[in-house]
């Protein structure tokens, strides 16, 4: 098994230091880790499994060629009879995305540009595996294999492959009892090795008081753990629940806002992260340390977790013009064309994060796409792609807003980064917001879009329903969710909030649920997860730091009434 092999092939254990404090990545000698889900094509019959293995620092020292990831799956634990090997055929779909690499530079402590050492990040090689020909309202247990390469893989997997792309079949073929005893003893091989390299007494999760997440004292994942997921409903059913999170990034508040949606897992169709999603400050071993905090608090294993783009996650380097390279390569998306992924043309050296300019070359992929699970239609927008008339996206989003079938899908979901609607006094003149409302905003009110969620504000607030600027009871909710983890103090811009105001505060983080009940009623709940650092029970006004204004009720509750049928 490839971790007997080549448990050597981990990064070298080089610390990161963030705010001040040394971290240091979780190595686990090639064995598979960072295993996380999103929908596949069809959501009632597909699954998407990505996670990560070797680092791509020794993919030139194998002699037989990159590594080869596959799921075994099945609907008992002990019974994964069907297997299926990751398929980089662009004809299907699918990129050949798998890693990366890039220069970066070290300032040490004292963040001293005289002091400045040119470092390669090398990336884990992450496997991107589409499971299809499942049933929906059914639960999976499965298991990500790693092989050296693909006749390995097919050497030892190849009678149950389920490949209907390139076996021109799309039956599955059965585990014969040997076949299963010998995959068994494959897992224990692997498991074997595992306890050898990390024999490390289980330690107790910690939540730690200040600075980033360190988890590199856990023990790393067992790789011949199984975990389980359900497939959404057929079409025609129409209730789902989905949680909702913005800006979560790898801090003591975002654990406690993973720990509160592990609490409520069980009840959740599928998450949707709207951006900024792990803060690494252009340190791409932060990524690593992100994805050891999702191996840690284990909710994306088992819920498909879906994606948009924030300016946190444009993750230029001051050495490099390359953009978004994390985003498109640890995530598959249910991508409507393979990524176009251009380079940054502007100015060399440093991109202030808060304020990136406006378009960046990033079309398809995991920039912007669709999904449907039960009743409602999702469409995922990248704030920072163009979204000028004539652009591709701007295209994208208006013909699938006219592919909608309301009596299939009847709730219309859009999810953007940027806030069209934003009553706090930050990012007021952004770019982007201003281009989505010139742009985009026509075209949610023309077609009845129900609700727009956003993040980057680190707040909360819910609108009336709204429409250019004015409040209409056929017009979109616009909920800002970006109080997931990041500091939580966005200043109100106004001591009035605007007419289309309902909810607004920056005194608590957390993340909502939004429950579809059926064609006409869906429910919103927002949940705190906890107080500001300095337990501030007030709100702030921009410019004014001595008025305090009331905080936000302890939680937001309503009813949404869809827009479509009034």
């Amino acid at each position: 098994m490839l971790i007997l092999v080549l448990s050597f092939l981990s990064n070298s254990s080089v610390n990161v230091v963030v705010a001040g404090m040394t971290v240091l990545p979780r190595h686990c000698g090639g064995s598979v880790r960072h295993v996380h889900l999103a929908v596949g094509p069809d959501p009632s019959t597909s699954m998407i499994v990505s996670f990560a293995s070797i680092s791509s620092q020794f993919l030139d020292k194998l002699p037989v060629g990159p590594p080869v990831g596959g799921v075994r799956i099945g609907t008992q634990p002990d019974q994964l009879s069907t297997v299926y090997m990751e398929n980089d055929n662009a004809e299907d779909g699918e990129s050949t995305y798998h890693c990366y690499n890039i220069t970066t530079l070290s300032r040490g402590l004292s963040n001293d540009p005289s002091n400045s050492k040119s470092t390669v990040y090398w990336s884990p090689y992450y496997h991107h595996v589409v499971i299809t020909g499942l049933k929906p309202s059914t639960t999976y247990y499965y298991q990500p294999v790693v092989q050296p390469n693909q006749p390995a893989f097919e050497r030892i997997y190849g009678p149950y492959l389920y490949m209907p792309s390139l076996r021109g079949s799309s039956t599955n073929q059965q585990v014969s009892t040997t076949q299963r005893e010998n995959i068994s003893s494959l897992s224990n091989q692997t498991e074997e090795g595992f306890r050898r390299r990390y024999n490390k007494r289980q330690r107790r999760r910690r939540l730690i008081a200040w600075g980033p997440y360190n988890g590199s004292e856990l023990q790393c994942p067992s790789p011949s753990k199984i975990r389980m997921f359900r497939t959404a409903p057929v079409p025609s059913t129409v209730s789902a629940t989905f949680a909702i999170l913005g800006d979560l990034g790898q801090f003591p508040h975002s654990q406690q806002t993973m720990e509160r949606l592990l609490h409520s897992k069980h009840e959740i169709d599928a998450a949707i992260l709207a951006g900024d999603i792990a803060y690494t400050g252009s340190d791409h071993r932060r990524w690593d340390t992100f994805f050891d905090f999702f191996d840690d608090y284990m909710a994306f294993e088992t819920i498909p977790l879906q994606i948009c783009p924030g300016n946190h996650d444009i993750d230029k380097y001051e050495t490099s013009d390359r953009i978004f390279l994390a985003y498109q390569y640890r995530f598959r998306m249910p991508q409507v064309q393979p990524a176009q992924l251009g380079v940054f043309d502007g100015p060399s050296g440093s991109l202030n994060m808060d304020q990136p300019p406006y378009p960046l070359p990033y079309e398809y992929g995991n920039s912007y796409y669709s999904w449907k699970y039960a009743g409602a239609h999702f469409i995922m927008v990248n704030a920072y792609a163009s979204m000028e008339m004539g652009s591709m996206q701007r295209r994208f989003i208006n013909k699938e807003l006219q592919k909608v079938k309301r009596e299939i899908t009847p709730w219309v979901i859009v999810v953007i980064h940027t806030p069209l609607y934003n009553t706090f006094g930050l990012h007021l003149k952004d770019p982007q917001i201003i281009a989505a409302k010139e742009n985009l905003e026509p075209l949610f009110v023309e077609y009845n879009v129900n609700i727009v969620f956003s993040g980057h504000i680190h707040a909360y607030s819910r609108s009336y329903p709204v429409a250019m600027n004015h409040v209409n009871e056929k017009g979109p909710v616009h909920i800002t969710v970006g109080a997931g983890g990041r500091k939580c103090e966005a200043p109100f811009g106004k001591r009035v909030p605007e007419d289309w105001v309902a909810v607004r505060d920056a005194t608590m983080y957390g993340f909502g649920m939004f429950r579809i009940h059926n064609a006409t009623t869906a429910e919103w709940d927002w949940i705190h997860t906890s107080a500001t650092d300095d337990d501030r029970d007030y709100n702030q006004l921009k410019d004014f730091p001595d008025v305090h204004l009331a905080a936000g009720p302890p939680n937001d509750h309503v009813y949404i009434a869809n827009q479509y049928y009034l």
